[in-house]
């Protein structure tokens, strides 16, 4: 039998309302403004977008938001999102959605302080050294990015896909609330699992 060691510093709220029941206590700690990073429109669609905005404006935290991540997410939209954030000069990351917008959130946070090109960050040309906090909602559960140290992103103009690792990137705390998956298609919950 091999031995092992399992660490993992991400802080899981698990079960229907989570986020109405916890998200503002444990977020408060974060900073005053957030960056939310989103996909398309199901954030809209599942109830979390509006459930996460409510519990900011309780919290008194402002925010901007990025829309627009897309299923296989992309440096191009990664460097927009870091411009915003460093623009409103941000705190945290909120992203709300599933691996493609939890990975792009991901490498933002390591990017955003000193305006690293997060292709440089995934290509190991640049190591950052600490990252902006991160708040997951989950939307959808397929990648267990919610949970790990991981993110791929791709480069549209190399036509290269590739995964990239730091301690930095663990979620601070990701809000699992099943509700959400609820108007994911049955197609897309079995590839998940």
């Amino acid at each position: 039998m091999e031995k092992f060691i399992v660490y993992n510093p991400t802080q899981l709220f698990f079960g229907s309302n989570c986020v109405s029941t916890y998200f503002s206590k444990y977020v408060q700690g974060l900073g005053k403004k957030a960056l939310i990073v989103l996909g398309k429109s199901s954030a809209k669609k599942n109830g979390s977008y509006n459930d996460v905005i409510e519990q900011l404006n309780k919290s008194g935290i402002s925010f901007v938001e990025y829309w627009g991540i897309k299923g296989n997410p992309d440096a191009e939209d990664v460097k927009k999102a870091i411009i915003i954030g460093r623009k409103e000069n941000v705190d945290f990351i909120v992203a709300i959605g599933g691996g493609s917008v939890i990975d792009s959130a991901k490498i933002i946070a390591l990017c955003i302080q000193k305006d690293f090109d997060p292709w440089d960050v995934v290509k190991n040309v640049i190591k950052p050294q600490n990252a902006l906090p991160i708040v997951v909602v989950l939307t959808i559960a397929a990648t267990g990015s919610e949970m790990n140290p991981y993110a791929v992103i791709q480069n549209n103009e190399t036509k290269e896909k590739i995964g990239y690792f730091s301690p930095f990137i663990f979620p601070k705390y990701s809000f699992c609330d099943p509700t959400y998956t609820l108007s994911v298609s049955k197609e897309y919950t079995v590839y998940g699992i």
